[in-house]
């Protein structure tokens, strides 16, 4: 069953039948838990219980609109405000909206329709900053890398220095490792840790795309351009302008593809097939590759010139198993993460290791209760 949060309303009208009018109209929506006062004073001390919404009359006994809604704007920054006012004025409405006030509305018995709707309008908005803030932390919290890359073996913490050094900078990173080694991982974490973050995250696996479709989804394509394209289509170059390409098993990329990859990181531009129009673009770069780039070069297989553009901040990951002290954390984490997503007590760890002798067998049983996974030791 679907839960709906309350929305919490103060309405400030000197006037007895209007405060009353205002407090039935906005009462009418279950959802709305309304209060009134008949004082800028009065409201001001109740701000601590955090509205959502505040309606202020312009005249009021011991304040204005224009006073009392910078102090509202000062103390309780996340409400709402709206403006009902007797007042015609066109100057004053204007003043009032540009301090920071929703709406404004001139007193009168028909309001109400219009009222409401600006009220739903604001919740709209309201939930969508709520949701946009929630995703925000989630981001942060599932791409700090500190957290996210599980490992305390030496060649793998030695890495974390890198990845600090390509996340404050915006240079070109080519990530190799063997299949499995969390390749896409590290991208992430470079880019949401990297002044980029608010922009786009954009994925290709060059391996998985036919050689003949691969440059119209890096560069694009007009309308017409070939059979089959009944509409204009952007490439992912485009798609991530501002973020981060993430270009996954770059050596299996065609030769002459790969001349045109190097064109459009020498000018930072695409050209959509079936175009002749330049498009600037400001997009950085991840690769990432299972084989040795250097040994491809000397077999002809891939370009040297875009080996040494693409060269920038070198990442190599360790196989796990010259990761012998982290085979038991990431057991722990995929268990934990396995019984969360499928609703499962968590599982209590499973070894016969410590700290200084760690176990290669998850399938023993452990000795002790638990295993701290950012160290790889067994808590008593």
């Amino acid at each position: 069953m679907k839960t709906t949060s309350i929305t919490r309303i103060f309405v400030v009208e000197d006037d007895d039948w209007y405060r009353e009018f205002l407090h039935y109209v906005l009462s009418l929506n279950p959802d709305h838990a309304v209060t009134a006062f008949s004082t800028g004073k009065e409201v001001l001390k109740n701000l601590h219980l955090h509205p959502d919404i505040i309606t202020i009359d312009y005249h009021l006994p011991d304040t204005n609109g224009s006073t009392l809604l910078g102090l509202i704007k000062e103390q309780c920054p996340d409400a709402d405000t709206l403006i009902i006012s007797e007042q015609h004025n066109i100057d004053t409405a204007v003043e009032l909206l540009k301090s920071g006030a929703v709406d404004y509305f001139v007193k009168s018995k028909d309001i109400r329709d219009k009222l409401l709707n600006t009220v739903e309008l604001i919740k709209e908005r309201q939930g969508l900053k709520q949701k946009i803030s929630r995703l925000e932390k989630e981001v942060e919290k599932k791409y700090n890398f500190q957290d996210r890359l599980i490992g305390s073996s030496s060649n793998f913490q030695s890495l974390f220095p890198l990845i600090e050094k390509a996340a404050a900078t915006n240079i070109t990173v080519t990530i190799s490792g063997e299949t499995g080694t969390g390749k896409e991982e590290i991208a992430k974490a470079i880019h949401y840790n990297s002044l980029r973050e608010k922009s786009g995250f954009v994925a290709i696996n060059m391996a998985a795309i036919p050689n003949d479709l691969a440059e119209s989804e890096l560069f694009g394509h007009e309308k017409g351009a070939f059979t089959g394209a009944l509409q204009s289509r952007i490439g992912k170059f485009e798609e991530a302008d501002g973020g981060t390409l993430f270009l996954d098993e770059i050596a299996e990329m065609d030769l002459s593809l790969q001349a045109k990859l190097l064109r459009v990181l020498q000018e930072k531009e695409v050209v959509r097939i079936g175009s002749n129009k330049p498009i600037k673009i400001n997009t950085r770069i991840i690769a990432a590759t299972h084989r040795n780039l250097l040994d491809e070069v000397k077999k002809n297989r891939f370009r040297e010139d875009l080996y040494y553009r693409l060269y920038g901040l070198q990442i190599n990951l360790p196989p796990l198993r010259e990761r012998d002290k982290d085979i038991i954390l990431l057991a722990k984490y995929f268990i934990t993460q396995f019984c969360k997503d499928n609703q499962l007590p968590v599982k209590k760890n499973i070894c016969k290791g410590s700290e200084q002798t760690p176990c290669l067998s998850i399938s023993r049983q452990c000795q002790r209760t638990e295993i701290n996974y950012r160290t790889g030791s067994c808590d008593e």
